[in-house]
């Protein structure tokens, strides 16, 4: 049986994902957003998780298209790897692997861009990405890895109705 769910909900003019570890001690929550402006680069940290010995993502850091750059959330790991996004460039598939941990993410871009990093392993978080505009992340980190994490996007017009503003 799994122990985590993946699903989402529409805030606002905003879409939030989660990929929720049920059985997660007390840990620490972020939020990565710079109110409405769209992330430009996503800056994911690595490293190897002992127990398993497969890498999982231990940080994550993001720049906005107004040159702002968020915290680092978690640690830099072992490694990184950066995904920049141009003017525009919307996000048009996006999975998050977890289980107990943040295994890895995988990214398309209506741009042709593929990005994967961290481990294979988890399972697999399809992501609701909205009208592709990537505004952030959310999640929990402990121990310097992220245990939790899920993307934030701009919601497509025709998704919003009168009601939701």
């Amino acid at each position: 049986m799994s122990n985590t769910m993946s699903t989402w909900e529409k805030i606002g003019n905003t879409i939030v994902n989660y990929a929720v570890n049920k059985n997660a001690e007390p840990v620490i929550g972020f939020l990565l957003r710079n109110g409405d402006n769209c992330v430009t680069k996503v800056t994911a940290y690595v490293g190897r998780y002992e127990p398993t010995g497969g890498d999982i993502l231990y940080g994550v850091e993001l720049t906005y298209e107004d040159g702002k750059r968020s915290v680092r959330v978690g640690t830099r790991g072992e490694s990184s790897k950066s995904l920049s996004l141009e003017h525009g460039e919307k996000i048009i598939h996006m999975v998050i692997r977890a289980t107990d941990r943040v295994d890895g993410m995988d990214v398309k871009t209506d741009r042709g861009q593929h990005f994967t990093v961290g481990g294979s392993g988890g399972e697999h978080h399809e992501q609701n990405t909205g009208n592709g505009l990537l505004l952030g992340f959310h999640g929990t980190y402990k121990y310097g890895q992220l245990w939790s994490m899920g993307g934030i996007f701009q919601r497509s017009s025709e998704d919003i109705s009168q009601d939701d503003i």
